[in-house]
């Protein structure tokens, strides 16, 4: 997920993990087992990022265990970001919305 962040800058957290993800995709991990795993052995990303558009670079902001969802929804509201929803792990989706303040 991203959000604009102000002065060219863009928030970026969570996301699945790119080589399990694969594996999965080509059919590498039996489905009831797959799906069978604790959530910490999809290595979804936890860290929080933030990218500069005028420098190119990339900063980490923190590591979060609440970050560590794919396809949730990030929002803003002028004080605070906002994690909302989200897969902790294939197929099980969380309710929570957390808040991250940092400035």
């Amino acid at each position: 997920m991203a959000l604009p962040a102000g002065d060219g800058k863009i928030l970026c957290a969570g996301g699945v993990n790119k080589d399990i993800f694969l594996k999965a995709l080509k059919g590498e991990y039996a489905g009831p087992e797959y799906l069978s795993h604790p959530k910490e052995w999809y290595h979804f990303n936890r860290k929080v990022l933030l990218y500069d558009t005028a420098t190119d670079a990339w900063q980490v902001l923190g590591d979060f265990e609440q970050g560590a969802r794919a396809g949730a929804a990030f929002a803003a509201d002028g004080s605070a970001y906002y994690i909302l929803n989200g897969e902790l792990k294939p197929g099980i989706r969380t309710p929570q919305i957390t808040r991250l303040k940092w400035r």
